[in-house]
């Protein structure tokens, strides 16, 4: 074989076996696949100021962290989906996504976030409620601690508050005589006598929201996210004698450092409040239960 020849032989391979790779470039599934997210506002209508903003954050390139994906509304009130087409090379990977509405408000962000396996066929995602990880599978979430509580006077909360009080535990279950009751020596009629100045000042309708049996479980109707009702008597609902009487008893139960780390934290809280006014990023009867406090500590 001359040597011409053989570069003729070689030349006609590589042309065929491009040919190949060209005609399987350009082949396509018949069936795309499709990934339709689904999600239910009905609950949080009444809290959400734009229904239209909801959409989707995740993991590039399916999604993005810096934008959010818009999702459309659909026939049934409430409810709004988005299908995304999946390149090939993104099926059997796990995506993370978050959902988000108004400005910027995403589902419980400080928890975790949803996840989900890119499949190999369309899917359609299960329909879930905005901020709500109590109705997904283990394969649908990662694992973060749940919110089962959102807002007070609830069945949700009443459930909740049947389970008796554990507090933090490395298994779930207490360990008993922990920590053993003594005396520090630190002097308390100071204090005594600044919480009842505080309690003699309180008409008796305040009184009401303030004054508990022991055993009540008032003191664990709690919660920091936004849309929980707050309990108790609030700093926007006293006059102003009552407010520095209620930061006397702070005043006199901290140190000097840790009184001044307290009115750091609500200065702080304050202008966090303004800048939520400012961007209109919870509904205004929920900013008024907050209660603008003009009050400057002594």
């Amino acid at each position: 074989m001359t040597q011409s020849n053989l570069m003729f032989m070689l030349k006609s391979k590589v042309l065929i076996f491009s040919l190949i790779l060209g005609v399987l470039s350009c082949t396509t599934r018949e069936n795309k696949v499709l990934l339709t997210f689904q999600i239910d506002l009905s609950k949080s209508l009444d809290e959400i100021i734009d229904p239209s903003s909801i959409g989707i954050l995740g993991i590039p390139p399916l999604l993005s962290m810096q934008e959010r994906t818009k999702m459309q509304s659909t026939d049934q009130e409430g409810i709004y989906s988005l299908s995304l087409e999946v390149p090939d090379s993104l099926i059997g990977r796990r995506l993370i996504y978050l959902y988000i509405v108004d400005t910027s408000r995403v589902e419980n962000l400080r928890y975790g976030a949803r996840t989900v396996k890119i499949p190999e066929i369309s899917e359609t995602l299960p329909l879930v409620h905005f901020n709500e990880f109590g109705d997904v599978t283990s394969d649908q979430v990662l694992l973060s601690p749940p919110i089962n509580v959102f807002r007070t006077n609830t069945p949700e909360e009443k459930s909740a508050l049947e389970d008796p009080f554990v507090g933090i535990t490395i298994d779930g279950k207490p360990v008993q005589n922990l920590y053993s009751t003594f005396s520090t020596g630190v002097e308390t009629k100071s204090i005594r006598d600044v919480v009842n100045a505080f309690i003699n000042s309180l008409t008796p309708e305040q009184k009401k929201s303030t004054l508990f049996e022991i055993e009540s479980d008032e003191w664990r109707k709690w919660h920091n996210i936004e849309w929980y009702e707050r309990q108790g008597l609030g700093l926007f609902e006293m006059n102003d004698d009552q407010k520095q009487l209620a930061f006397n008893i702070l005043k006199a139960s901290l140190s000097v450092k840790g009184f001044q780390k307290s009115k750091n934290i609500m200065a702080m809280e304050g202008y966090l409040k303004k800048l939520v006014i400012r961007d209109q990023q919870i509904p205004q009867k929920r900013i008024d239960l907050w209660g603008m406090i003009n009050f400057t500590l002594q």
